[in-house]
């Protein structure tokens, strides 16, 4: 059994309230994030810190690879980017700490697998792209073998793992992503896919689900605190 955020955007706070929830509810559950932990809300540091403090395992969305392309190089589209897509919220966050903070979390974001297969679903930012199904399965099934190498190819593809908004592919096991808002947590039932960016930034909530073995148990959510919207954006 894991729990599975949606995208953070700088509501540190906010996901401080949501991991209590959790707490509260299922002990000391595995805790993963599907990335879009920075930009827009003004809390992104204190984020990174619920995170890094709970063991959470990341797989990073394209804000985070941003971030990461701003400071540290390696993808110039990425980096260049970064500025038009929240930038100086997460800047500002930053000044209120010291260097070593933003290292710490440069790094985890460096770290971080671009998926995970785990045994209760599949996570990954934006989602592995119907389109792809060719590429990804032999025999009528997933070689996972295979997504490693083409995911990292396609990673300034626009139904790439960070980007892709198309339909996705149907895995054989539940795949949860964030990236494209929703009012709540959206299943898709063809594509066994759960949408879990519930627009915490854009002043709703931030949510979580539960799951094990594909199935979704509970999802847990709360409302978006007012401190982490102050100067978003």
């Amino acid at each position: 059994m894991i729990a599975v955020v949606g995208d953070i955007h700088g509501c540190g706070l906010t996901l401080r309230a949501l991991i209590k929830r959790i707490r509260d509810a299922r002990g000391d559950v595995p805790l993963y994030s599907v990335g879009d932990v920075v930009d827009r809300g003004v809390n992104s540091a204190e984020a990174f810190d619920a995170l890094i403090e709970e063991g959470a395992t990341l797989v990073p969305g394209n804000h985070d690879l941003m971030f990461l392309a701003a400071y540290r190089g390696g993808n110039p589209r990425l980096a260049s980017a970064w500025e038009l897509n929240g930038a100086p919220a997460t800047r500002s966050s930053y000044e209120r700490r010291n260097d070593a903070t933003l290292e710490r979390d440069l790094d985890y974001i460096a770290a971080a697998p671009l998926f995970v297969n785990h045994e209760d679903a599949f996570l990954s930012h934006a989602g592995v792209a119907a389109r792809w199904r060719d590429e990804l399965f032999v025999n009528g099934a997933p070689d996972f073998s295979r997504f490693e190498p083409l995911l990292r190819r396609l990673i300034d593809h626009s139904d790439g793992p960070i980007w892709n908004r198309s339909k996705l592919l149907n895995l054989g096991k539940l795949q949860i992503v964030g990236h494209t808002r929703q009012r709540d947590v959206r299943i898709d039932r063809e594509a066994n896919a759960a949408y879990v960016d519930t627009a915490a930034v854009g002043g709703a909530k931030l949510a979580a689900v539960i799951v094990e073995r594909s199935e979704i148990l509970e999802t847990i959510a709360v409302p978006t605190r007012a401190e982490d919207l102050d100067g978003a954006f």
